[in-house]
């Protein structure tokens, strides 16, 4: 019998981001176990609503690799990626680390990089599609980038993924 699961990439990456979901939940639990008053407690709830937004991000933006003629799955996506008062917009970003380092510190701060400007390029397109969600097609992007900060990072050995955040 083959586990269906692995079968598909994007469910495997769902998967993961799940079970990296879990475990830094439980994580930051233990941040609010050991951290007294509401600002622990501040600090525990926007970590955890920055994790549930990467990971819905994270699972559209690959459902838009996979399906990218689908405009209803760009519309779902920017409607998830602009916070509700429009003020600020988010993207995901995930980066490899290369084995052509020597160093594995230079590998990681790559694949930190690699992901930074991945999640920009999708910043560009949430520029875009916000104006009209059909145009630019997925793969046909031109624009700049806009400045944008990291406001949550997961760093494993095999990759990096970042929400950053930026103003439009």
């Amino acid at each position: 019998m083959t586990n269906r699961i692995f079968q598909s990439p994007t469910k495997l990456l769902f998967y993961a981001s799940c079970a990296g979901l879990i475990f830094s939940w439980a994580l930051a639990q233990t941040v609010q176990a050991h951290s007294p008053g509401t600002a622990g407690q501040t600090a525990v709830h926007d970590t955890l609503k920055q994790m549930a937004l990467l990971q819905q991000l994270q699972w559209l933006q690959q459902e838009i690799i996979s399906r990218p003629d689908q405009p209803l799955l760009r519309q779902r996506w920017v409607a998830a990626a602009v916070d509700s008062s429009g003020q600020k917009l988010y993207a995901v970003g995930v980066g490899k680390p290369s084995s052509s380092f020597k160093s594995p510190l230079a590998a990681q701060q790559a694949a930190e990089r690699a992901a930074f400007l991945d999640a920009c390029r999708w910043l560009t397109y949430l520029q875009a599609w916000r104006r009209d969600y059909r145009r630019p097609p997925f793969g046909d992007l031109v624009g700049q980038a806009p400045a944008a900060q990291v406001i949550y990072k997961i760093v494993t050995l095999d990759q990096t993924i970042v929400l950053v955040e930026t103003k439009p």
